[in-house]
């Protein structure tokens, strides 16, 4: 009995590219409802936020840290929540623009001492 190797690796190479091309569809399928998930949790968040906001007055929600306006800004529901999104990064923000600068003076110093250290 004779095996035609060629015909044998045609036939794995597009299993393979049929099983990536399927992997590819099923990680989409996933994202899609995660973002779907996300979106729906969000309105809810919102809604209860609107909620909040409407029992005081507007003078008074105005001077809290947590007032945002008159709807909850999707931003800020990820970043309480600590959802991190594929395209964020450390300029979508002020309080994360303190942090990256924050990092820098951080390593900045840290390099400073280690060479200092490793040249005494």
């Amino acid at each position: 009995m004779k095996w035609n190797l060629d015909e044998l690796e045609r036939k794995l190479n597009k299993i393979s590219d049929d099983l990536n091309e399927t992997d590819e569809k099923i990680n989409k399928i996933d994202k899609n409802i995660r973002d779907n998930e996300r979106k729906t949790h969000y309105q809810e968040m919102n809604e209860k936020y609107k909620q909040w906001i409407s029992q005081y007055s507007k003078e008074y929600i105005e001077m809290s840290e947590w007032y945002y306006g008159e709807e909850l800004p999707y931003d800020v529901y990820c970043r309480e929540l600590k959802i991190v999104s594929d395209d964020s990064t450390y300029l979508d923000s002020p309080k994360d623009v303190k942090e990256l600068y924050s990092l820098f003076i951080f390593f900045s110093l840290f390099h400073f001492n280690l060479s200092k250290t490793l040249s005494s």
